[in-house]
């Protein structure tokens, strides 16, 4: 899901980690690497319309507290 062709230019090894979900029958999880609140604001921005980021486990970056 993540990164985009177009990276962040801030703090570029943590903003452009690989975001992915893994999806099984009714489960996923949806991991986020080690991105920052800048990452995670695009990636909201680039999944509103959809349900792509609902997940059943949300692994969240040790930069958020």
């Amino acid at each position: 899901m993540w990164p985009k062709e177009e990276q962040i230019k801030a703090n570029i090894l943590n903003n452009n980690s690989i975001v992915a979900k893994l999806s099984y029958k009714n489960f996923s999880i949806l991991l986020t690497g080690d991105i920052e609140e800048i990452a995670e604001k695009e990636i909201l921005k680039e999944y509103e319309s959809t349900s792509l980021l609902k997940a059943t486990i949300l692994k969240v970056g040790h930069h958020r507290i």
